[in-house]
């Protein structure tokens, strides 16, 4: 089953920052693509919907943010 990293972009410092979370997905994609790209018109997995949830550190601004738009999350295969 592949693996896949999360990076979300951030828009505060316009960069992508990693989610330190890895998934394994059977039907992720062969190369780096949003969620929203990956799941158009299909149910989202339970894992990818959590993780509106999560929160992640910028590192350039030193808060923590949420990104709940599907086409500013990446499955990056690992």
């Amino acid at each position: 089953m592949p693996r896949y990293d999360i990076y979300v972009f951030c828009e505060e410092c316009h960069e992508e920052h990693p989610m330190g979370m890895i998934f394994r997905l059977d039907d992720g994609p062969a190369v780096r693509r949003s969620i929203g790209e990956t799941y158009e018109g299909k149910s989202l997995p339970p894992q990818i919907l959590a993780i509106e949830a999560h929160k992640t550190l910028c590192p350039k601004t030193g808060r923590s943010f949420s990104q709940k738009d599907h086409h500013q999350i990446f499955l990056v295969p690992s």
